[in-house]
C-alpha cells in the first residue's frame, strides 16, 4: 500500500482550445453555405465560454447564443467588439431592458408579450424570433406568428429548435422543417437558423442561414453509433492517492457493493460525484490510466473513486493522473443513462480549469 504526497491536488478539467477550433471548423465545412455560430451558454457547456469564444473569434465566429442575459452580459466583457452578436435565447423582460443595452444583446423573443415589452422599451438592437415547431419548450405557436407578422414585427432571424436532431431517422426532424418554413416564409426579410450540432448533421436542408452548434464544440454530439469526425476537447482527470492489492473476498466502497474474484491491484482518485463524476457509474463506469481501462470498484463516493489498475500496473502510481472522461464522453454518457451534455455542465466548481 502506498500514499500520495499530492493528496490536495484537485480534480482538474483540461480544455484544449485547438481541438474547438477544430470542431468549429468541422461543422463549417458540413455546412459551408450557412453561417456559423456558437452556443456558449452554460459556461460553454462547462468548458469556460470566456476561453472558447475568446478563440473561436479567431476562427472567424461572430455569434454567439447564451441562455441569460446575466450570461451574456459577462460574455460581453470580455468579446467587447461591437461587430460581435451575442443573442439571449430566454427572452427579454422590460425590467431588464438597460442591461440588453448596456451589455449589447440581442433577445430570442419567444411569446407575444415578449415582443410587446420589446417593441414598448423603444430598443432598437437587432433581436430574433424563436418559433414553436413542435418541441413545445419556448417559441411563439404559427397563429402568433402570424399576427406578429402582420402587427408588423420585424426580426433579424427567424429560429426553432429540433428536437430529435440526434436522431436522423425520426420523421420529427422534417416534421418540424416544414412547420418552421411556414413560419419563417411570413418574415421572408429575416434570416433564419434552425440547425443545432445534430441538425448540422442533417444535411443542406435544414443549415439555412445559421447553424447554432454547442455541444459538437466540446467533441460530442449525442449521435448514438454515428461516426461525426469532431475531436474531444476536454478531458476530467484526477491524481491517484493510494494503491491497494486486493486480494478475493476483498470489499470496495461503501455498502461492499464490489467483492474481488482474485488478487487485484485497485486505486483511488481524488474524485467523485461533487466533481462531476455521476454516482450511477458505480460499478459501471471506467477511467483510464496510462491509456488503459481501468473499470470503477464499487460506488462512486462524493470525494473519492475506486478503480480496477490491474491491467494498467505498469502505469498507476500515487500521484499520476486518471482520466475520468475524454476520449470517452460518449460512451460514458451512455454508461451513465444520461447525456454528453450533463456530465460536461455537470462538473464541479472545485475542480480546477486549464484552458490552452
Amino acid at each position: 500500500m502506498s500514499a500520495s504526497p499530492l493528496a490536495n491536488r484537485a480534480a482538474r478539467l483540461i480544455v484544449d482550445l485547438d481541438a474547438v477550433a477544430a470542431n468549429y471548423n468541422r461543422l463549417k465545412s458540413l455546412a459551408p453555405s450557412s453561417g456559423m455560430a456558437a452556443v456558449v451558454k452554460a459556461d460553454a457547456y462547462g468548458l469556460g465560454a470566456e476561453a472558447i469564444a475568446t478563440r473561436l473569434i479567431r476562427e472567424g465566429c461572430r455569434e454567439f447564443f447564451v441562455a441569460t442575459a446575466p450570461e451574456g452580459a459577462a460574455l460581453r466583457q470580455t468579446l467587447n467588439d461591437p461587430a460581435v452578436r451575442i443573442w439571449v435565447l430566454n427572452g427579454f423582460e422590460a425590467a431588464a431592458a438597460s442591461r440588453f443595452t448596456k451589455a449589447q444583446l440581442a433577445p430570442v423573443l419567444s411569446t407575444p408579450q415578449q415582443a410587446a415589452d420589446y417593441r414598448a422599451s423603444g430598443l432598437t438592437a437587432p433581436f430574433a424570433l424563436h418559433v414553436d415547431s413542435g418541441m413545445h419548450r419556448l417559441g411563439v405557436s404559427p397563429k402568433d406568428a402570424a399576427a406578429l407578422a402582420a402587427g408588423g414585427l420585424a426580426p433579424t432571424l427567424v429560429m426553432s429548435h429540433l428536437a430529435c436532431s440526434e436522431e436522423p431517422a425520426d420523421p420529427m426532424n422534417p416534421a418540424q422543417r416544414a412547420r418552421f418554413l411556414d413560419v419563417a416564409s411570413l418574415f421572408p426579410d429575416a434570416r433564419r437558423s434552425l440547425a443545432n450540432t445534430g441538425g448540422v448533421y442533417l444535411g443542406d436542408a435544414y443549415h439555412f442561414n445559421l447553424c447554432r452548434p454547442g455541444i459538437g464544440l466540446a467533441g460530442a454530439t449525442a449521435l448514438p453509433g454515428q461516426a461525426h469526425g469532431l475531436t474531444p476537447a476536454a478531458r476530467l482527470e484526477a491524481p491517484i492517492l493510494q494503491l491497494h492489492d486486493l486480494k478475493p473476498g476483498d470489499t470496495v466502497g461503501y455498502g461492499a457493493s464490489f467483492t474481488a474474484d482474485k488478487a487485484m491491484l485497485a486505486a483511488t482518485v481524488a474524485a467523485g460525484y461533487a466533481d462531476g463524476l455521476p454516482r450511477s457509474l458505480s460499478n459501471t463506469g471506467w477511467a483510464r490510466v496510462g491509456g488503459v481501462k481501468a473499470p470503477i470498484l464499487g460506488r462512486v463516493s462524493m470525494d473519492l473513486t475506486v478503480l480496477d489498475v490491474t491491467d494498467a500496473e505498469n502505469a498507476a502510481r500515487a500521484g499520476e493522473a486518471a482520466v475520468l472522461f475524454g476520449e470517452d464522453l460518449d460512451a460514458m454518457a451512455t454508461a451513465a443513462g444520461t447525456l454528453p451534455y450533463e456530465l460536461l455542465t455537470g462538473i464541479g466548481g472545485r475542480v480546477e480549469r486549464v484552458a490552452g
